[in-house]
Formats: C-alpha cells, structure tokens, sequence
C-alpha cells in the first residue's frame, strides 16, 4: 500500500495461510475484527 500524497509505503505479508477453518459468520462480527481472540492471531 503506498499514500501517493506522503509518499510512505507499507509492505504488508500473509504467513502460514489456511483455508476453509470452517468459521461461522459470527467471526466476522466488527468486535471480532477489532479485537480478535488470541487464538486466532497466535501464528499456530
């Protein structure tokens, strides 16, 4: 991602991706993406 304005740059990477975890919808909640559980986050 690059602001065009400031000229700053952010690289962002995506490690050990997994697919179809089975997450219900209620994952997807705002408060569940503020602030998700450590588990989801933990990189195991």
């Amino acid at each position: 991602m690059k602001n065009v304005k400031s000229g700053h740059r952010t690289e962002v990477v995506f490690r050990q991706v997994k697919y179809n975890l089975g997450l219900t919808e209620d994952v997807f909640t705002k408060r569940s993406l503020r602030r998700p559980p450590a588990q989801w986050i933990s990189g195991e």
